[in-house]
């Protein structure tokens, strides 16, 4: 089996400026353990970064 056969394809974003409960939000809502975090502003890569339940459970219990 290759990466692609496996992977979710339907990917959850949210903004770099949201805040860490609205994260722990859209992971549950979503059913998904990881967001895209996407950049702003010029010069900047459309993906910032990545967060994950274990980033967003100690900062948030919501």
């Amino acid at each position: 089996m290759k990466t692609g056969q496996a992977c979710i394809r339907s990917v959850v974003c949210i903004d770099q400026e949201a805040s860490i409960r609205e994260a722990a939000r859209l992971m549950r809502e979503h059913h998904v353990g990881d967001l895209v975090i996407l950049g702003s502003g010029r010069g900047r890569s459309p993906a910032a970064g990545l967060t994950g339940r274990k980033d967003t459970g100690e900062a948030c219990r919501c």
